[in-house]
């Protein structure tokens, strides 16, 4: 309505000029004070005085015009776009000589532990309740500022695998050669290692097992190779999109979105559902740090039923950067949507970032 109201103004507006021009146009040519004396002896400042005024007409329709059209973007942005459609694809990354089939450009983040010099670069995304990831740990140069330090080595994959054991207590393991598979009754994890190059890789779904055809490829669809082919990855997605089949605003739970109203047990039931696989960390900038700046950023996050992250608004902010650098890392959080009697519901809730110097 508002903006059938706009474009309604603009129209009319246009019409108001020209109307202007016609009622000119008319005037000079009925207007019995121009005689043919007038004419003769005054056609030059006529003719002048004409055109100024219609150039005048002409500049304010064109100013009306632009400032009628800078208010539709700022009272009217663009709808921004929170879901893509789903097309597996084999997807490379070419520093690492590896191939992956994912069901959209995943989102990449990087992370590690310089002390162990392990460099981890995540690959993630999101189709049909399931959230498919990608990890690759290499060796890298270990930090001259780490207090015990620890060179990569067979150990630091063994050590990983211990660690995913104590995490998936219930998990079916299994092993075969330099392949080695979790499976648990809603995720299913594959680790590869790749000593000969220093390196392992992590193919995880969570959210269904290899009874989901497509969860069995993606674990299947891994290539190591030196000449590789497939779509490379660039720098990856801006965000975490969800699915395009699937309603982005309907069943939207409002508890934490106006607090005002209240929390009922359903909705809390509903919102407590959510099942956060991926909460990236926010990054620290360096004017934040030079002015001592430590606190929380509070964001409320719309978890949309389609699987992707929806729309984020701030409850509490800081400066230097802070606030922006929250907001770039909720947009990258994976999860499994809440769920209610088999189907998906868009949450609103609550996320906090930390910042802290030590």
């Amino acid at each position: 309505k508002l903006r059938s109201t706009f474009f309604g103004s603009l129209l009319l507006t246009i019409l108001l000029v020209s109307g202007t021009f016609a009622q000119n146009e008319t005037a000079s040519k009925v207007n019995p004070k121009t005689s043919n004396d007038i004419k003769t002896t005054l056609a030059g400042k006529a003719v002048r005085v004409e055109n100024i005024e219609e150039k005048n007409n002409m500049s304010k329709l064109i100013f009306t015009i632009i400032v009628l059209v800078s208010l539709n973007s700022s009272i009217f942005p663009q709808t921004e776009k929170y879901s893509t459609p789903t097309v597996w694809e084999n997807y490379s990354v070419k520093d690492k000589n590896v191939t992956v089939q994912m069901p959209k450009p995943p989102v990449i983040l990087q992370g590690g532990d310089v002390c162990r010099g392990e460099d981890t670069s995540t690959f993630s995304a999101y189709s049909d309740g399931v959230v498919y990831v990608l990890k690759v740990t290499s060796k890298i140069k270990v930090s001259e500022f780490c207090e015990g330090k620890r060179k990569f080595d067979e150990k630091n994959f063994a050590e990983r695998v211990e660690n995913l054991k104590i995490e998936n207590k219930t998990a079916k393991f299994l092993e075969n050669g330099n392949e080695i598979k979790f499976v648990d009754e809603d995720k299913t994890f594959k680790l590869v290692n790749d000593y000969e190059n220093k390196r392992w890789f992590e193919l995880q779904a969570f959210g269904a097992t290899e009874a989901k055809a497509e969860v069995k490829n993606f674990l299947d669809s891994l290539k190591i190779e030196e000449k590789i082919g497939g779509k490379e990855i660039g720098k990856g997605a801006s965000r975490n999109y969800g699915d395009e089949n699937v309603s982005e605003t309907e069943n939207t739970n409002k508890s934490e979105e106006n607090p005002s109203k209240g929390k009922n047990s359903e909705d809390k039931s509903i919102a407590e559902n959510i099942k956060i696989i991926i909460k990236p960390r926010a990054s620290y900038t360096d004017a934040a740090r030079k002015a001592n700046v430590q606190g929380a950023v509070r964001l409320r996050v719309t978890f949309l039923a389609n699987g992707g992250i929806g729309s984020i608004s701030t409850v509490s902010t800081l400066p230097y950067g802070l606030t922006e650098q929250a907001i770039a890392a909720a947009s990258k959080m994976f999860f499994i949507p809440a769920r209610k009697n088999e189907k998906p519901y868009s949450v609103v809730k609550t996320v906090e970032y930390h910042f802290s110097i030590y």
